[in-house]
């Protein structure tokens, strides 16, 4: 027979007892609040939303508005809250657009850049109308802008596209604002820029060929201008030269009147004291005196073959009271002072 050995009822070894008893009330506490804890942490995270910087948020709870929040954190019960988030400042590109112009040309509008700004009230209504934000661009604001392109283009030629580009971009940002305006977009904020336009190729060469045509025939009007200014200087250098040589003749001339008026007043004055000097002379001469002064000149010699007018040798006498008589001159007794001459043979 076999024995069967059966240990004892203390013996066995039993596994830990999973009962709350053994933690006691506290524990058991413990356990609870931390549990609560964490659910509120869970459901405190849940609820915190953050908006950013020019974007404005409509808020919904079980898909009914409740809402707006503008750029910052807030919190809110996350129970069937969700909310839409839409950009308060929108710049964006289109490309490859087709226009017609007035002169039966099209233009081809290879890039366009255009913004606009939302009201924080704009973002409900749209959310309510139209929907999320890509939808709004999708189904209204690009259609506006094609249609605010084919109504302004036709008003211009295609020679007026570049010169006018300007007035063009304005004309289109007024009709696309207008279009929008339903939308509680901001009055003045629609912008519209054509970066890049063209024609077709064969109009884009008589366009560069007109071009360039116009653009030597403006410089062809400077050159001009600039010989015309040129000559201009030109004359007004000879004027004043011409000027200056007229000044300097004239002076001259003057100084030569002047000095022909001072020889000739000079001239005047030396003849006049000239003339008084020998008026003077002449008045104080005397026959006695011219007598006086031949004599005292004479060096005592008689010429060999002169002879006098008469036939007789000059002879002066000199009469006791000194004075003198000429050759011929007859005496106080009217005999002829000197001897006779003798007679040519």
């Amino acid at each position: 027979k076999e024995t069967i050995h059966v240990r004892p009822p203390q013996d066995r070894v039993t596994g830990p007892e999973l009962s709350f008893a053994r933690w006691g009330r506290s524990g058991c506490l413990a356990f609870l609040l931390g549990g609560l804890l964490l659910v509120a942490g869970a459901f405190a995270l849940a609820g915190w939303n953050t908006v950013e910087s020019g974007k404005v948020a409509v808020t919904r709870r079980f898909g009914e508005i409740t809402g707006t929040r503008t750029a910052g954190g807030f919190w809110d019960n996350p129970i069937g809250f969700s909310m839409m988030e839409y950009d308060l400042r929108v710049a964006k590109t289109i490309q490859n657009q087709q226009a017609a112009l007035k002169n039966q040309q099209t233009l081809f509008i290879k890039d366009a850049a255009y913004q606009y700004n939302l009201t924080p009230d704009a973002a409900r209504k749209l959310l309510e109308t139209v929907g999320d934000q890509q939808t709004f661009e999708r189904n209204v604001v690009i259609p506006k802008l094609q249609n605010a392109m084919k109504a302004v283009t036709p008003q211009y030629t295609a020679e007026d596209v570049f010169p006018r580009r300007s007035e063009i971009e304005q004309k289109m940002e007024q009709t696309l604002a207008a279009d929008l305006k339903e939308y509680e977009v901001a009055a003045g904020s629609v912008d519209i820029t054509l970066s890049d336009v063209d024609f077709d190729p064969e109009f884009r060469k008589a366009i560069d060929a007109k071009a360039k045509a116009e653009q030597e025939r403006l410089v062809e009007l400077a050159n001009l201008e600039k010989q015309k200014i040129r000559n201009n200087q030109e004359i007004q250098q000879a004027q004043t030269d011409a000027q200056r040589a007229k000044v300097a003749a004239e002076g001259q001339a003057n100084a030569a009147v002047a000095n022909a008026k001072g020889q000739a007043e000079a001239t005047r004055t030396q003849a006049a004291a000239e003339a008084e000097a020998n008026e003077k002379v002449g008045q104080s001469l005397s026959q006695d005196l011219i007598r006086y002064r031949y004599a005292q000149n004479w060096n005592g010699q008689l010429p060999s073959t002169m002879l006098g007018d008469n036939g007789f040798l000059p002879t002066f006498n000199v009469a006791a009271d000194g004075a003198t008589q000429t050759p011929g001159q007859n005496t106080s007794n009217g005999q002829q002072a000197g001897p006779p001459a003798p007679k040519k043979p």
